[in-house]
């Protein structure tokens, strides 16, 4: 048997894993803030201002409601995290796909059938709250 096309099929097995992983990050912001009342604080000082790094405001406690895997080192792999207030009232997660230059995207501002794991271009990534 020869897989036709073996490495973008292999950029589309990724893709489902990121998307998998960013799911279960945002389950585990949602359920901190269920338990917490606010979002984890993002942590100024790193690249990806992990919240689940080390020193950042809520790490220990963030990390008691599921693993932050998804932000261990792998090879091309970066999840980012934008929060919004003090406490936290809002937050933002993206991956970049492997399949092209746009990212996978979601917002905890976004309602009604908008409230879900998106495809963003790149020039609305950094842009809070945007998804086009």
């Amino acid at each position: 048997m020869k897989v036709i096309n073996q490495e973008r099929q292999q950029e589309i097995a990724e893709d489902a894993v990121k998307k998998s992983d960013l799911k279960n990050l945002v389950d585990g912001f949602e359920l901190f803030y269920t338990a917490e009342r606010h979002y984890p604080e993002e942590r100024v000082g790193n690249d990806n201002n992990n919240p689940c790094d080390s020193g950042a405001p809520d790490w220990r406690v963030l990390t008691t409601y599921f693993k932050c895997t998804p932000w261990d080192t792998k090879v091309g792999l970066d999840y980012f995290y934008l929060s919004q207030g003090s406490p936290a009232t809002d937050f933002c997660v993206y991956a970049q796909k492997s399949t092209s230059t746009d990212y996978f995207k979601y917002c905890s501002s976004w309602t009604g059938s908008d409230k879900r794991i998106k495809e963003c271009s790149p020039t609305d990534v950094d842009v809070w709250d945007t998804c086009n």
